[in-house]
């Protein structure tokens, strides 16, 4: 994901990268395409606002996360309005949820609609 992201958004003029991460496997890729981004040089930022119920998955994005912060990769705790999307970050990466996910979207991420960047 991180070499997509750089052959395709030139890091001068997308260097400000939000990640969003899910609690599952998805949100460990979006971890590591976040640390990755940091070594290419980008600004990455995680936002991560749900873990895990399973013990197994959480001990293995604690040490994502870990790794991805000792990279310099920040983190924030809420949602940003969509202005302050727009203001802040010049892409968003969307980590959330993979392939098998089904059915209505639950908190937190039922809020995220809302908040759509054109």
């Amino acid at each position: 994901c991180a070499c997509a992201i750089s052959k395709e958004y030139a890091l001068e003029a997308y260097k400000r990268v939000l990640v969003i991460c899910g609690p599952g496997h998805n949100g460990g890729d979006g971890f590591v395409a976040a640390r990755h981004l940091a070594i290419f040089g980008y600004r990455p930022t995680l936002y991560y606002p749900k873990k895990s119920r399973n013990e197994e998955d959480v001990k293995m994005m604690d040490m994502l996360l870990k790794q991805a912060i000792a990279f310099g990769v920040q983190t924030i705790d809420a949602l940003p309005s969509a202005e302050e999307l727009a203001a802040s970050y010049d892409l968003v990466v969307d980590a959330i949820l993979g392939f098998s996910a089904h059915g209505a979207l639950r908190a937190p991420y039922d809020r995220s609609e809302e908040r759509r960047v054109g």
